[in-house]
């Protein structure tokens, strides 16, 4: 969803609406022709009826060459998001995984604003935190380590990357690391920093909906178990 990957029509035709596994969930999901987003209802099959509808009930006909790509909500305007959700409710929808009701997040207006910090100073454990960035496919290496770096991930296709920027909270002794504290998040375009008004919608969103998750996860104020500091009986066991 996040590099907005086009399918050519007769490509998505055969290993998706047609595919007896993978069908049943293209035909849950909503897809976008152009700039026309339509959904496919409860069309059986592609062979049978290609023909895809717009929220008016406008028909879209399938053909070969043209291009049809997965459709993501920040993509809309809010106004217009509503009233697919609404529609999808009303059709009791049931996705393969979050699309119309997806989380969606919007960069602050500013033409010369480069760092977002609506999660400054919040604490992310390192332990778990480490354990997320390897299953969501960011780059992370322990603090700590030689290796260290800000945990980053990469959108190869647009020469992109996102970066969070943090901090150590370590024990009084600096003997361990264990919190994280977020400073800022930044884009870049190859080495360029970006404005956040120019990064695209659909990877501004994500990279602050995988932030979110880590935080839901990891942040301290989880785990009631929570000290700022680690007795010296621990450090030395």
């Amino acid at each position: 969803m996040c590099e907005g990957r086009d399918l050519r029509f007769e490509v998505w035709q055969e290993y998706y609406l047609d595919h007896p596994i993978v069908g049943t969930l293209t035909r849950r999901l909503l897809w976008r022709f152009g700039s026309e987003l339509f959904h496919l209802g409860q069309n059986p099959t592609a062979s049978e009826n290609p023909n895809g509808n717009t929220l008016d009930g406008r028909a879209i006909v399938g053909c070969d060459g043209m291009t049809i790509r997965l459709w993501h909500p920040a993509e809309l305007k809010s106004d217009e998001l509503k009233q697919w959700q609404k529609w999808a409710l009303s059709h009791r929808l049931m996705q393969p995984f979050q699309q119309v009701f997806r989380e969606v997040h919007h960069a602050a207006d500013g033409p010369d604003t480069t760092d977002d910090r609506r999660y400054q100073s919040e604490l992310l454990h390192q332990g778990a935190f480490a354990a997320l960035c390897r299953e969501r496919g960011w780059l992370y290496s322990f603090h700590g380590s030689p290796e260290q770096f800000s945990p980053c991930i990469h959108y190869p296709r647009l020469n992109m990357r996102a970066v969070m920027n943090i901090t150590e909270e370590a024990d009084p002794q600096g003997r361990a690391i264990i919190w994280l504290r977020i400073a800022d998040i930044k884009f870049y375009h190859a080495d360029q920093m970006m404005a956040l008004h120019s990064v695209p919608a659909v990877i501004y969103s994500e990279v602050m909906r995988d932030i979110g998750l880590f935080l839901t996860a990891t942040r301290a104020t989880n785990d009631s178990g929570w000290r700022n500091t680690i007795p010296r009986a621990e450090l030395d066991s």
